[in-house]
């Protein structure tokens, strides 16, 4: 019996399936992120009593230990946690099994080691110079000073396809930018050795079968720096390599040192381990694309190459501010009730709450209540989620008709301007409790009012999560475009944007969503939180 303390992660998850599909049996765990799959359980690898009784009931031969905090940065900033995950949970679980003969797997890190060097082998000593290394290097130590059979693995940058709850790697990064038609910035002055992971995952289960002992460096056979990483990737993917821009890292000020560390290995030829250079782990990758990443990047280079045809975004622009003549948004309904948006603004939506899976959507601006109608149909399917309405003139037969609505269940509706003071206490004392919130702003089009509601509102929205301003598209449209309302170029949802963003810079626009609608009433309006 093996167990995987962090399945749910990169490499712990790859693990996994590797063991499963070699008929070994194969226990993995998840704290935060529920996997909904079979030989998945929870643990909180802080709580040593559940660790216990888990280890009690399984008796595991082999416990890897893949959880980690790897953002280095974090970990320079939140040093409790990265003493919490890194190095406090491997202890808890080396007290509770060094009576037993466990062999204990532990997943580390090139961080461990200062840089001073050309290269380093199993042998060399170490010398962290962040609390990211030095964390894991706490790790280490106990697992090496624990008299159990023991295998630690250093690897350095493993890439390669991940599921969506994975913290994105350095080829995806580029990859999500390059699909955007996007410029990626990589830095000169940091060397890494990259990893496929796949190479990673059958060394590291080769060493476990072989019941393979100590230390081993398992990275990739190529020692380069990011920019060259980055055009690497380009290349290979088919994409522009000029779209990689070289920077150096004192531009980014960040709070942890990186020291460019180029790990070898002296145990690789006598154990059998191959591991792939950089362009060939890269094809690897490329050629391993299952079916929906085939499709989805076939996609993201159509959508590329979309947003580079303009006679076709020109066709765009003219067809939204012609039908936008003929009140087009007004001729579709949802579920029986008038949506008063454009299909591709709904069909974008519609995957912004599949993707976030919000408890609570807040929309300024109810009107006929079809696009209330239209988030509450989605959360019903979703199986959770409230909808909170605000309106400064909820009109009677509008109200009943909501009401009367069979998806009314989920929502709340609040009448008052979205911009009193009263209201946006009333909205927030709603929103307690609520991790995941949309936001919607559709009411008044003015720059004064969609600031001031993005001012009163965006501190409700958590990181991933998203704030859709809609009729951004005014700034596009022809001057006076609007001649009975009080909006107009320079005054209205998309300047209020620009505004908000130039002190708001936790949030930036997701023009992937954008640059697939090709017709939308919210352009630079998708403002998804990133940090």
């Amino acid at each position: 019996m093996i167990l995987i303390i962090g399945g749910s992660g990169f490499i712990g998850y790859n693990l996994h399936h590797s063991f499963l599909r070699s008929k070994q049996e194969v226990i993995s765990t998840y704290n935060t992120k529920k996997i909904e799959e079979k030989n998945f359980i929870h643990l909180d690898i802080n709580n040593k009593n559940n660790i216990k009784k888990l280890i009690r009931k399984l008796k595991p031969k082999t416990i890897i230990y893949a959880a980690g905090i790897t953002d280095v940065d974090l970990c320079e900033k939140n040093k409790k946690l990265a003493d919490k995950i890194n190095h406090i949970g491997i202890k808890n679980i080396v007290e509770i099994t060094k009576k037993s003969k466990t062999k204990i797997v532990y997943i580390s890190t090139s961080a461990v080691f200062d840089g001073t060097k050309k290269s380093y082998t199993e042998s060399d000593n170490t010398n962290p110079i962040s609390y990211y290394g030095k964390s894991k290097l706490y790790g280490e130590k106990i697992v090496e000073k624990s008299n159990m059979p023991y295998l630690i693995i250093r690897t350095d940058q493993p890439y390669g396809w991940k599921k969506n709850w994975h913290h994105i790697n350095s080829v995806l990064r580029i990859l999500e930018k390059l699909r955007n038609g996007e410029k990626q910035n990589e830095i000169m002055d940091w060397y890494n050795t990259p990893t496929y992971i796949e190479d990673l995952v059958i060394n590291t289960k080769k060493l476990i079968d072989k019941e393979a002992e100590g230390i081993f460096h398992l990275v990739g056979t190529s020692y380069t720096n990011r920019y060259d990483f980055g055009k690497n990737v380009a290349e290979i993917f088919n994409f522009n390599k000029r779209h990689i821009k070289r920077i150096y890292s004192k531009q980014l000020e960040l709070p942890a040192k990186r020291a460019n560390v180029k790990l070898t290995s002296g145990r690789k030829i006598k154990n059998n381990i191959i591991m792939s250079n950089l362009r060939d782990g890269l094809k690897k990758m490329k050629k391993s694309m299952n079916e929906e990443e085939e499709f989805r990047f076939r996609n993201d280079l159509f959508i590329e190459k979309l947003n580079k045809d303009t006679k076709l975004k020109k066709i765009s622009k003219e067809f939204y501010n012609k039908s936008a003549k003929h009140e087009y948004s007004y001729h579709f309904s949802w579920l029986g009730r008038p949506v008063i948006q454009y299909p591709q603004d709904l069909i974008a939506l519609q995957e912004i709450i599949w993707l976030t899976k919000p408890d609570l959507i807040i929309e300024t601006g109810i009107a006929r209540g079809g696009s209330l109608i239209f988030s509450a149909s989605i959360l019903d399917m979703i199986g959770k989620g409230e909808i909170l309405g605000i309106d400064v003139d909820i009109r009677k037969h509008n109200r009943e008709f909501i009401e009367k609505h069979k998806l009314f269940k989920r929502i709340t509706m609040i009448e008052g301007s979205s911009t009193d003071k009263k209201i946006v206490r009333k909205v927030h004392q709603f929103a307690k409790g609520k991790k995941n919130i949309l936001l919607l702003l559709d009411s008044l089009h003015t720059h004064k009012h969609v600031l001031k509601e993005l001012n009163s509102y965006s501190d409700l929205i958590t990181k991933n999560n998203y704030i859709i301003v809609y009729d951004t598209i005014i700034e596009d449209m022809p001057k006076n475009a609007f001649t009975d309302r009080p909006w107009n170029k320079k005054d209205n949802p998309k300047t209020a944007v620009r505004e908000f963003l130039k002190k708001k810079n936790k949030f930036e626009i997701d023009k992937k969503i954008e640059n697939k609608l090709l017709i939308t009433s919210c352009p630079d309006g998708f403002l998804k939180k990133v940090s």
